[in-house]
């Protein structure tokens, strides 16, 4: 085979491609349901810097293997050797870009498989491949220097798109404005804050607490309110939890667009979208009250921002979506999420971990901001404290913990606690803790309950703080958090004011008795 310089500098570019392969699958396939977790979609300066990325990758590759001609024996086999190690790289972005259609090939398998299990097979993988190179060094060799030249024809559309866009880059994603305050003289002074902590398990966090592990909040909480540790969620996937919640019904949900998630009833073919569907702020705002919201995941401000004096969202944080929109940071972070996942990294924190620990602290100081403001009724806080990737230490009280996909979770329950606490101190502060009924719940169970102590999660906690309650009274059996939204309601229109009332509707498994 002729190795001109031409096919050398192509097969380098060729495979500096594939090794964008993630890359160029998150900036050029992105379809419009994809938008719909997306804070924004990728910008000017996203594109240039994958641009970048590939010409600094193929001046790497390609001064490797100029030197692969130009040495001999034993260090041309080496350096042979490693070039095909380095044919393994792609294989990381390729795994990430399958695990859009199956899950177990991301975070998803670790609840299933210990971390370990998976750790070896890696490691097996990387030792067959250097046996195997080491073994056919010459013959495999030339094989991929064939493929790489068949592939390089992928060049065209990935750099000749990115091109195009960074030319004319997507339109930004743009907020609802927000609602009007409503002015009602007279109306209740009750206020009620609905906090959602994501995937906190009613079982690790009070009845198989890990022994190492203290939660002063949430004991102290538990031991003033109503409370149950099964609560039965409408599902185990935040995508349907939430709309469920916030409209007090259960639907099938698909994603369309960046601010479109429509919802049709089992069984039924028509849908609707969920800006156009009744919810608890639509109710609360006809009884006179006003809502805020701070959340995660969900667009919640691009969706429901008309129905809300206050909005805050942030997005779930993914490998690119973390490297930033500067050309420069996002052409650095593009090369370095080469070689890490969005759980682990060689470099310590992962580029997702990181990003979602900025995302937790600036949704918490607009958590902050809205439980302390005195013309919000309802406080709808859904927080991410608890959500994988897990960047909290307990131990130093930072956002420095990194590689810890299943044991992080114990870090996080105690991050969910400290924001308790801080959004507590908050309102006490305000002079608004002794009128406001406080409900703290999860949307699902920890779907990795199983791979982190051995059992499956079971169930999630539901407390109710109704103001000036100080005695705790225990619910034993299951209830359906699918209503709050209907208990919530009666609590602001003043139908529902004392302990005993809330004990009855738990009793009853989230229901109020007929004619109530």
């Amino acid at each position: 085979m002729t190795r001109g310089p031409f096919r050398t500098s192509l097969c380098a570019a060729s495979l500096a491609n594939l090794w964008l392969f993630q890359n160029w699958t998150v900036l050029l396939t992105y379809t419009s349901a994809n938008t719909y977790t997306m804070k924004q979609p990728p910008s000017r300066g996203n594109y240039l810097a994958a641009l970048t990325d590939f010409a600094i990758l193929t001046l790497v590759l390609l001064g490797l293997m100029k030197w692969i001609q130009h040495s001999a024996g034993r260090l041309q086999r080496t350096l042979k050797i490693l070039f095909l190690i380095l044919l393994l790289v792609p294989a990381n972005s390729v795994r990430e870009s399958l695990a859009v259609a199956f899950p177990l090939l991301k975070g998803e398998l670790l609840r299933f498989v210990p971390a370990g299990v998976v750790t070896a097979a890696a490691l097996v993988l990387l030792g067959l491949t250097i046996l195997a190179a080491w073994v056919r060094t010459e013959r495999l060799y030339e094989l991929s220097r064939k493929a790489l030249l068949l592939l390089s024809a992928a060049i065209i559309v990935s750099a000749g798109q990115s091109l195009h866009r960074a030319i004319d880059p997507p339109a930004r994603f743009q907020d609802m404005p927000s609602a009007q305050p409503v002015e009602t003289p007279g109306k209740t002074s009750t206020r009620v804050v609905w906090l959602i902590f994501d995937e906190v398990d009613g079982r690790i966090a009070f009845r198989d607490r890990p022994a190492d592990l203290a939660l002063p909040e949430l004991d102290r909480l538990r031991a003033e309110s109503v409370w149950t540790d099964r609560g039965e969620t409408p599902s185990s996937a935040t995508l349907h939890v939430m709309p469920a919640l916030i409209t007090g019904e259960s639907y099938q949900v698909r994603r369309n667009g960046s601010s479109s998630l429509t919802l049709a009833r089992e069984g039924q073919m028509d849908s609707r979208e969920w800006s156009q569907v009744d919810s608890v702020f639509t109710r609360a705002r006809a009884l006179g009250a006003n809502s805020a919201l701070a959340g995660w995941y969900h667009p919640y401000c691009r969706i429901l921002g008309g129905q809300l004096v206050d909005c805050a969202w942030e997005n779930l944080p993914n490998k690119y979506g973390s490297v930033g929109e500067n050309w420069i940071e996002a052409s650095v972070g593009g090369l370095r999420a080469l070689f890490e996942t969005s759980l682990l990294s060689p470099f310590g924190q992962s580029l997702a971990t990181r990003r979602h620990a900025e995302n937790i602290e600036r949704l918490e100081a607009r958590a902050l901001q809205m439980v302390a403001a005195p013309q919000i009724d309802l406080c709808f806080l859904h927080l991410q404290a608890a959500h994988s990737p897990h960047a909290y230490d307990r131990k130093t009280d930072t956002f420095t913990l990194a590689n810890s996909p299943l044991k992080g979770y114990s870090d996080s329950l105690a991050l969910v606690d400290r924001t308790l606490g801080r959004l507590r101190r908050r309102m006490e502060e305000a002079g608004l803790w002794e009128r406001t009924i406080l409900i703290v719940t999860s949307d699902h169970r920890y779907r990795s309950g199983r791979s982190f102590d051995g059992k499956p999660g079971e169930g999630v906690p539901l407390l109710i703080h109704m103001a000036g309650q100080n005695q705790e009274v225990r619910i034993g059996n299951q209830v359906k958090t699918l209503d709050t939204q209907g208990l919530v309601l009666k609590m602001l229109s003043g139908e529902v004011t004392a302990t005993a009332q809330v004990a009855e509707w738990m009793r009853r498994g989230g229901q109020f008795s007929s004619g109530r």
